[in-house]
């Protein structure tokens, strides 16, 4: 389930321009709070560390992460039906478009800003 529209300011949106494996995608977001960046970096660690399954946990945990910041998106299957935003449905996206939307959720400048939060 994606996450609540909340009016707080916190909401962001962006436009991840197409690539070769993917349209182009407008999401809205709630972006993770420097701590919560921090500890998914350190479990995602941890976890590779422990072979190919821990890898496998590690990119369902962030995949479901994300999915729970993501509030919306404009993606749409190959029959023009909206793409609900869940954890299975993240981990699908093609490469290049899920990096880039782990950039947006997990990845900006304002560290000093979202510690207050």
């Amino acid at each position: 389930m994606p996450a609540l529209h909340i009016p707080d300011g916190y909401t962001r949106t962006a436009i991840i321009p197409s690539g070769a494996t993917h349209p182009e995608l407008e999401i809205s977001y709630r972006p993770l709070l420097a701590t919560e960046r921090q500890r998914l970096a350190r479990q995602t660690v941890r976890l590779c560390s422990h072979g190919p399954a821990g890898r496998d946990t590690a990119a369902r945990l962030v995949a479901s992460t994300l999915a729970t910041r993501l509030v919306d998106w404009d993606l749409f299957d190959s029959q023009g039906r909206h793409v609900e935003i869940t954890p299975a449905t993240v981990a699908t996206l093609p490469a290049a478009l899920f990096e880039r939307v782990y950039e947006h959720v997990a990845r900006f400048a304002d560290d000093e800003a979202s510690a207050k939060n």
